[in-house]
């Protein structure tokens, strides 16, 4: 019981959290995604054991990645015009001349680590400032459309365990996420497209009811690869939690890992319709 309040609080802080950020002002966005994308690099680096000790390659992915966002943040609304690549070059440019000049056999594998975060966790965030500033539309239109996302995640996430303790006796990828069943993720799925009708119904000036369920579609399938390739990663090093910074959650990176592969794949299905 008491672990079930810990998690309905967490989560219920959690989704306040982004609805707030969403819908209040373009500050307010900048500042939590731009934590949360930090924490998670954070975490994601500790698991590959960068934090066993004092790691200027961690500092080096987080200072990267701060400055990305801001850039990315800047030139999305408009206030400073610079393009990302350049300072993609330069960054990554940086990392690979500190480890020429260091007085030891060069370790590519410090490069791959850190530039293999920023891959990962840090460029699906950076598309959220070109999202929330999306071809025009009003910062209103962009922050629901971003919430839709998450409300899709939530939403298969949500139904999929319920299905899954109900009728799931097919595991989904046994070897990476036991746990998971085939009956989960399609009752999961046809729950959400359930959903995704209300929202059509709700927003009818965004979407149509099919371009609508497209966006259910490719969030579903993306999100998933994501929560699998995240257990991939946990399983290969060995830990259940990316963290514990939410309890009764895990780490950010726990509930993030669906939306960090939803996000791009997301952002491209608006730019096709």
């Amino acid at each position: 019981m008491r672990n079930f309040l810990q998690r309905a609080v967490t989560g219920l802080i959690y989704v306040l959290l982004i609805i707030v950020s969403l819908y209040t002002h373009q500050y307010v966005f900048a500042t939590v995604f731009s934590a949360i994308m930090l924490v998670c690099l954070y975490e994601l680096y500790r698991l590959v054991g960068f934090l066993n000790s004092v790691s200027p390659y961690t500092s080096a992915g987080l200072i990267s990645a701060g400055i990305l966002f801001l850039v990315s943040f800047l030139d999305a609304f408009g206030v400073f015009s610079l393009n990302l690549i350049p300072v993609f070059v330069f960054l990554f440019g940086a990392l690979f001349i500190y480890e020429l000049l260091q007085k030891k056999h060069v370790t590519i594998h410090n490069i791959v680590y850190t530039l293999f975060g920023l891959l990962y966790v840090a460029v699906p965030f950076l598309m959220l400032p070109y999202m929330m500033n999306f071809q025009g539309a009003n910062y209103e239109m962009s922050g629901s459309l971003i919430m839709m996302l998450f409300v899709f995640i939530w939403s298969h996430d949500t139904f999929s365990y319920l299905w899954g303790i109900t009728l799931g006796k097919h595991p989904l990828w046994p070897s990476i996420s036991p746990k998971k069943s085939i009956e989960g993720f399609v009752g999961g799925a046809l729950s959400t497209l359930g959903v995704t009708v209300l929202v059509a119904s709700i927003l009818p000036e965004y979407m149509t009811l099919f371009q609508w369920l497209g966006a259910a579609g490719v969030v579903i399938i993306f999100g998933t690869v994501g929560d699998l390739v995240e257990s991939l990663i946990k399983r290969s090093v060995a830990v259940k939690d990316s963290g514990s910074v939410l309890p009764g959650h895990g780490g950010f990176l726990d509930r993030f890992d669906s939306v960090i592969f939803s996000i791009p794949a997301f952002f491209a299905y608006l730019y096709i319709i």
